[in-house]
């Protein structure tokens, strides 16, 4: 196995398709796969290595949601109650209209439409309305003045949700978003390089940005050191070995390594439908400088859980009807596919999103990784 899948991760460079790459695949006994490939700087002449640390963005999201399940497990949050009730900036959210008017939304932002992507809120490169009020005069912070584009629960839209989910993790629980991790998800599991600041001896390990161009090639962005960034939505730094231990967890009942996060229970509900038939995955971009257009709805049938966009039917040759997964914006991918008990992370760092050359990579992994365990 080991071989076959690095191979994967050694032919996606050779053939120019990134400049380096990092990969790790478990199931729920531990870890059967972690490799690297390329450089992880190349003017710079760093190496990849498994202990590469990328920028994971909205990879942050499925930690936030864990978060926000412990707190409902505890009986600190509650899935269906206005969000208000705990953030006041949320009593009177404005619904952003085609013609650019604003009016008060007539429904309540719950913290389960906010954990799926259906209370109404956007990003600037989802939505070219939202874009459009946001480059105006009143348009005003990207989470605090950011309206909603339509009465909460009507649909999947992909933005904002989870950073506000992120605050009413801070306000139920009582310490900041980065201190809840370290306590209550990054120190249980053993996820020791994953945060929001990095470390001076992170940054030596640090990978750069890429840009991809028209012709297919990729261009290393300058080097410089990321900033901290705290929110519920994106901002951790991570390796695949690291970001691995929590995909290993989600492969559980709720429990790695004597270490319980959530009640079986709880995590079953975790991983559950919550959109029913509302289809979850799609997006027109608006942004092209930053991501593509978005087609991970499988044909209509994928759905959301409560952090995770899931599979709505297997995948030929690769994971299985009610898989779990998102990415990041920068070409970092993962999956958890808890019916076959294998999970999966790629990690790239490409510019922009839902790259189609990257995509490729991440489904040549997937594939060999499964074609190698069912042989």
């Amino acid at each position: 196995m080991t071989e076959t899948l690095q191979a994967v991760l050694d032919r996606a460079v050779e053939q120019g398709r990134v400049a380096g790459i990092t990969a790790a695949a478990v199931n729920r006994d531990g870890t059967i796969f972690e490799g690297a490939a390329g450089r992880a700087r190349v003017a710079a002449g760093l190496a990849m290595t498994v202990d590469s640390v990328f920028m994971i963005a909205s990879m942050t999201k499925a930690i936030t949601s864990l978060a926000a399940m412990q707190l409902v497990e505890q009986g600190a949050l509650d899935l269906d109650a206005p969000a208000s009730d705990m953030i006041p900036a949320l009593a009177a959210p404005q619904l952003l209209g085609e013609e650019g008017s604003l009016r008060t939304a007539t429904r309540p932002v719950t913290l389960r439409q906010l954990l799926t992507h259906t209370a109404g809120f956007g990003y600037a490169f989802t939505s070219a309305r939202l874009r459009q009020y946001l480059a105006g005069p009143d348009g005003g912070s990207p989470v605090v003045d950011t309206p909603l584009l339509f009465e909460p629960g009507e649909r999947w839209q992909y933005g904002v949700s989870t950073d506000w989910a992120g605050r009413l993790v801070e306000a139920a629980g009582g310490l900041t978003l980065d201190a809840h991790f370290d306590r209550h998800i990054f120190d249980p599991l053993g996820m020791h390089d994953t945060a929001y600041a990095v470390s001076e001896g992170q940054l030596a390990r640090h990978v750069s940005m890429h840009r991809r161009r028209e012709d297919g090639g990729i261009d290393e962005q300058p080097f410089s050191p990321p900033r901290t960034s705290v929110g519920g939505g994106a901002g951790l730094h991570a390796t695949a070995p690291d970001y691995a231990r929590f995909l290993r967890f989600m492969l559980t009942d709720g429990a790695l390594d004597g270490a319980r996060l959530l009640s079986a229970s709880s995590m079953a509900t975790f991983v559950a439908n919550h959109t029913g038939d509302i289809v979850a995955g799609e997006w027109k971009t608006s942004a092209p400088e930053t991501s593509n257009n978005l087609a991970f709805s499988d044909g209509g049938t994928a759905r959301h859980s409560l952090g995770f966009l899931r599979a709505g039917r297997d995948v030929p040759g690769g994971r299985s009807e009610g898989s779990l997964s998102w990415g990041g914006i920068a070409n970092t991918y993962f999956w958890i596919d808890r019916r076959a008990g294998v999970a999966g992370t790629v990690l790239m760092q490409v510019m922009p999103f839902a790259d189609p050359i990257c995509l490729g990579v991440l489904d040549d992994f997937e594939r060999a990784l499964y074609t190698t365990l069912r042989t």
